[in-house]
């Protein structure tokens, strides 16, 4: 759901190694005409806003086909990557 809910999400993710968290939706421009409170993702834009400080202990992973991290030569890759965020890609491995 969206992260302004949930008090505390800050210190959940600081508190591990690495994070995988949801970003199906860069921004709402991608569901036109759908009520974002019934599909509460949280944007790609809030979540990197939000973490920018954690951007090393983050891995963004289950993307909408609308969403522009899906093409890793898009302005918006370019600039969670500028930022220090990773995107999950097929055959990714997380050793725990």
């Amino acid at each position: 759901d969206a992260w302004n809910p949930w008090e505390g999400h800050h210190s959940v993710v600081a508190a591990h190694d690495l994070s995988l968290l949801d970003a199906s939706f860069w921004s709402a421009d991608e569901v036109p005409g759908r009520d974002l409170a019934e599909i509460p993702h949280p944007l790609v834009s809030d979540t990197i806003a939000r973490f920018d400080d954690l951007a090393d202990r983050v891995v963004l992973t289950h993307l909408n086909h609308t969403n522009p991290l899906c093409d890793p030569d898009s302005p918006e890759s370019a600039q969670v990557g500028d930022r220090g965020f990773r995107v999950a890609g097929d055959g990714d491995r997380f050793e725990l």
